[in-house]
């Protein structure tokens, strides 16, 4: 450096250490946030300003329950699995093999990928994502274990068939990927940066960056919703 001054060479573990403490210190302020968001919101239904939400609590699917897209996942399908699986605190898997776009998303927000049905599943319950045609879903998934759908595409001619009532949400929305975001709001559960990420980037390819005929208003607010979570 000029000026008589030292340069100091950062080595790569303290590149990494400073990239991870900023990122830290990030989300906390994120979190902080989030949590002065819904502190405001209820100090304004108390006061009558705001109606309360009168919002179905999350259904109960079992605590060991699993999350799976369709035999071909792409990042929408897997996004979803990923993020149901986080809010409702069970497993994420895979049907199918990750394309390279959905590879590099994951590496993309440092998420490990979800292991293969085949691999990981022992009889579960399960929940279905990105998808409720009887064709798309695992075969090696036990039907009388589903415990519900959740999806954004039109009800199959041959939907996967329920031995008794279960929990469906299909939304007319760009992706799946929305629903689930959704439930974030709807709830007001925190969404990790890594998640709000993964979701965003599962919008943005179902929708095509929103210029899909199927991408919605309500798909271009969640992905503004979720960038300034990132």
């Amino acid at each position: 450096a000029g000026n008589g001054a030292t340069a100091i060479e950062l080595t790569p573990a303290t590149n990494l250490r400073t990239k991870m403490s900023k990122i830290e210190r990030k989300q906390k302020a994120l979190e902080r946030e989030h949590q002065e968001e819904v502190h405001q919101r209820e100090k304004e239904e108390r006061k009558g300003k705001l109606p309360p939400s009168f919002l179905p609590p999350l259904p109960f699917f079992g605590s060991d329950v699993v999350f799976v897209g369709h035999v071909v996942p792409d990042v929408d399908s897997i996004a979803s699995a990923v993020g149901a699986a986080h809010l409702w605190n069970g497993t994420a898997l895979r049907a199918g093999h990750l394309n390279a776009e959905t590879r590099y998303v994951l590496e993309r927000w440092g998420i490990t990928p979800p292991a293969h049905v085949r691999e990981s599943y022992a009889g579960q319950p399960f929940v279905l994502v990105d998808h409720n045609a009887f064709e798309q879903r695992s075969k090696l998934l036990q039907g009388d274990q589903i415990r519900g759908i959740l999806d954004h595409h039109a009800l199959s001619e041959e939907p996967t068939s329920v031995p008794q009532p279960v929990f469906v949400d299909i939304r007319p929305w760009g992706s799946c990927s929305s629903v689930v975001a959704t439930k974030f709001l709807e709830h007001d559960v925190w969404i990790p940066s890594p998640l709000a990420g993964l979701l965003l980037s599962g919008v943005v390819s179902d929708t095509l960056n929103l210029r899909s005929p199927t991408a919605t208003r309500w798909d271009s607010k969640l992905l503004h919703w979720l960038a300034r979570r990132v």
